[in-house]
């Protein structure tokens, strides 16, 4: 199809910034930090300009490559759930099965979280998109109250944060929504788990994407040791962290100066010791975090 071939050879900067497709969603320049970003996370050329902006919230250079995993720490209302419904959006649509899929196989983008009403945050934004947008729209097959299914054989599902349900599919994008804060009866570490459960399905799809996105939460977890380990750092997880300001200028700052809980000090909160730990300087939402 041709709409399917030109898909292909879309960025996804070309699809945040095209009147075409998602334009009308990302207008104005409140979103340029997160063009900057995720023109990062896919190695596109990038100006002086925008690998500054980079810089501020990644304290690392661009990665010359595109990135397996990108994650994202940061304050409430900094516009996650609608970029990773846009990187969802261009993974699906961009897709091109040939060689990549057995007979008969689907590629399926999921988005979980601790449970489908917030999973279906982001899933309802995708739907939005296949719905709404001409171009898009020609690609759907399907739509159910918990699924889209395009044209190019690929599947968009909603899951709750369970490893069990997950398995055993081939995963061309994952989105771990509200990561930090996800919950299990019958797991302690429901985020760790899953995403060994997902990892298997990841490496099946050529050009493979997870997405963490997230509000701070603890010092323990797996947004936690993804920061830990990779902020600042060359590799091929990208993380991100930042102020609701920084990434949504236009959102109300009074509603951030508002009292955060506990928890979330003792996750931004780090001590000078002769040890060399280091120190986080205060900020309009979320702490600049500095791995040790």
């Amino acid at each position: 199809m041709r709409t399917e071939r030109a898909a292909t050879r879309l960025t996804v900067a070309d699809m945040m910034r095209s009147p075409k497709l998602l334009g009308a969603s990302f207008a104005g320049e409140s979103w340029h930090r997160w063009q900057s970003v995720l023109k990062a996370a896919y190695a596109e050329p990038m100006d002086d300009e925008e690998i500054a902006t980079f810089r501020e919230v990644a304290e690392r250079s661009p990665p010359t490559s595109r990135v397996k995993e990108l994650v994202c720490a940061i304050g409430r209302g900094g516009g996650k759930d609608a970029c990773a419904s846009l990187i969802a959006t261009h993974a699906a649509a961009s897709f091109d099965p040939k060689g990549k899929l057995r007979p008969g196989e689907k590629a399926v983008v999921m988005c979980l979280a601790c449970d489908r009403a917030q999973a279906a945050i982001v899933f309802n934004y995708i739907r939005a998109n296949f719905e709404e947008v001409p171009a898009l729209k020609k690609m759907v097959k399907a739509i159910t109250a918990e699924t889209i299914e395009l044209t190019n054989r690929i599947v968009v599902e909603v899951h709750t944060n369970n490893y069990r349900s997950v398995r055993s599919r081939s995963l061309l994008c994952v989105i771990f929504d509200e990561v930090a804060h996800w919950r299990d009866e019958t797991s302690s570490t429901p985020d760790v788990e899953t995403h060994a459960a997902v990892t298997p399905g990841l490496a099946r799809v050529p050009n493979s994407m997870l997405i963490m996105i997230s509000t701070v939460h603890r010092r323990a977890g797996l947004l936690w040791n993804r920061f830990k380990d990779h902020y600042g750092k060359e590799s091929n997880v990208l993380v991100v962290r930042g102020t609701t300001l920084q990434f949504n200028p236009t959102f109300d700052e009074d509603t951030i100066k508002a009292p955060r809980s506990n928890r979330t000090r003792s996750f931004m909160a780090r001590s000078t010791t002769a040890s060399g730990a280091q120190t986080c300087k205060r900020s309009s939402a979320v702490t600049r975090l500095k791995p040790a």
